[in-house]
């Protein structure tokens, strides 16, 4: 038969032999190919034979495709059973060792007293006015006269700092009636940092003979408090240490190391005090005391018999 858009005849294999395609196997999956003759005869060549070598090959690579993704899902199920038998493996090893040692878990304390360099006090200037920009205009002007005057006290810009800022309505109180407001309050609070202990006082005297009104805090501390934190951990890591040998003694046992570690150290402050109302000062003495610093350690010891 002659292609009319080309002018020639097809070429085509020639065909197998039903006899060879019968005794075919697939090299994946060792399955004979079989030809359904109904479906293979179903559509003729342009030569008028079916395409039987065409449905085995079908056959053949549809069978091959399948079992190359039964192959990949095979693979991938083995390799998560494998990672999940050495996990088990490895919790296992983990816990079998835990219990062929004892361990000794132990917290110690240790803490120093210094006398604190610095001293920040917290006051505050409180105005009421009818308006809401009344109040607050009147209280920046009053907190402008404190910083003013404690700046001409000798105190540097570095050690003022505005703490909080407050504005908020003030109702009236009648009973058995709608609450309206009647005013407005504003709090102002600043932070003075005063680094000549002796001056605390007075400069506390000055702040509040200029206009402030609220002494909300004084906390003594240290400019830096490194040094005081390392003795008072030195102090807990030592603690920590002879508690370990004299109780390892006590069970007749030994230290052999030191599995684990953590340690913390801070200050406490050694004078505080709040007043939330307004107050008149005069004559004030700050009395500085001590700063107690304290430090803390944990450490886990392995054991074992003398």
């Amino acid at each position: 038969m002659v292609d009319p858009l080309r002018g020639e005849s097809p070429q085509h294999p020639p065909e197998t032999p039903r006899r060879q395609l019968d005794s075919a196997f697939c090299a994946l999956c060792g399955v004979r190919p079989t030809v359904d003759p109904a479906r293979a005869n179903h559509r003729q060549t342009p030569t008028g034979k079916p395409f039987r070598r065409m449905v085995v090959y079908r056959l053949h690579l549809l069978t091959g495709a399948s079992m190359v993704r039964k192959a990949i899902w095979s693979a991938l199920a083995l390799a998560l059973a494998l990672h999940a038998g050495a996990a088990g493996a490895a919790r296992a090893q983990t816990t079998e060792a835990a219990f062929k040692t004892t361990t000794l878990n132990l917290s110690a304390q240790g803490e120093t007293h210094i006398k604190p360099d610095i001293v920040r006090l917290t006051l505050g200037v409180s105005t009421e006015a009818a308006t809401a920009q009344a109040a607050s205009a009147e209280g920046a002007t009053r907190l402008a006269a404190v910083t003013q005057a404690l700046r001409r006290a000798g105190v540097e810009p570095r050690d003022l700092q505005t703490r909080s800022l407050q504005l908020s309505p003030r109702y009236s109180d009648r009973n058995n009636a709608p609450r309206e407001i009647v005013g407005y309050l504003s709090i102002t609070t600043v932070e003075v940092s005063v680094r000549d202990l002796t001056r605390a006082g007075a400069l506390l005297d000055r702040a509040v003979t200029s206009g402030a009104n609220l002494v909300l805090g004084v906390s003594f501390g240290l400019q830096d408090p490194a040094a005081a934190q390392r003795q008072a951990r030195d102090m807990a890591l030592r603690t920590l240490q002879e508690d370990a040998v004299r109780i390892a003694g006590a069970l007749d046992e030994r230290v052999v190391r030191l599995v684990s570690i953590s340690t913390s150290a801070y200050s406490a402050p050694a004078v505080e005090y709040r007043m939330a109302q307004p107050v008149v000062l005069t004559g004030s003495r700050v009395e500085p005391g001590e700063l107690t610093v304290r430090g803390s350690a944990n450490g886990v010891f392995e054991i074992a018999p003398q």
